[in-house]
């Protein structure tokens, strides 16, 4: 991941809260899956997916508003 990718990853990071941000993390970044994310987090499998399909797309919304003030 280049440099600028990663200034932008660690922003998003950043607005998450520990919950979120830990998921974010072990699935998208780490390559988890969702039933091992859900083993460490204590949380359900279909939550750990619903989680990581949110912060997909919020993570898509939140970088174009990035790029878009630049």
């Amino acid at each position: 991941m280049g440099r600028q990718a990663w200034q932008l990853v660690e922003g998003y990071l950043e607005t998450l809260d520990d919950q979120r941000r830990e998921v974010f993390v072990s699935c998208l970044l780490e390559g988890l899956s969702a039933p091992e994310v859900a083993e460490v987090t204590g949380l359900g499998v279909l939550t750990v997916y619903n989680k990581v399909r949110a912060l997909r797309r919020s993570f898509r919304a939140w970088a174009a508003r990035q790029e878009g003030s630049s």
